[in-house]
């Protein structure tokens, strides 16, 4: 009986040096979850600036587009001048709302567009 008692005495203090083991570990576990956290934090904020860049950039590029098309326009001599503009810049934005998308995916969504082509009215007729 004494010996049962002594084996159990035993494994409760192993238990319990393990257990005092696993407490000491405890601190350096919480620093390392407070350094991933912060690591998380700098990550989304990084995120948060590229995503502002990109929109910036994508309004660059609008204007851009807006002006060749303005000008083209212009020189053509179209009375309905700034009309294809819009129509391209809301192309462009609808290209870049699927940036997430694979390759194939972003031929097959241009493929479904088809080009038109019209004739500008510069002032004459063509019947006669």
């Amino acid at each position: 009986m004494v010996k049962k008692s002594e084996e159990r005495l035993d494994f409760m203090e192993q238990e319990i040096r393990e257990m005092r083991i696993e407490v000491k570990k405890l601190p350096a576990m919480e620093e390392n979850m407070s350094l991933i956290s912060k690591s998380i934090e700098n990550m989304n904020a990084r995120m948060e600036k590229q995503q502002t860049q990109q929109q910036a950039i994508l309004k660059y590029i609008e204007g851009i587009i807006r002006e060749k098309v303005v000008a083209s326009t212009d020189l053509e001599g179209s009375p309905s001048k700034g009309i294809g503009s819009d129509v391209t810049v809301e192309v462009l934005a609808g290209e870049s709302r699927g940036e997430g998308r694979s390759e194939e995916d972003k031929a097959f969504d241009r493929s479904k567009f088809k080009k038109v082509e019209m004739s500008i009215f510069n002032g004459t007729d063509p019947d006669s």
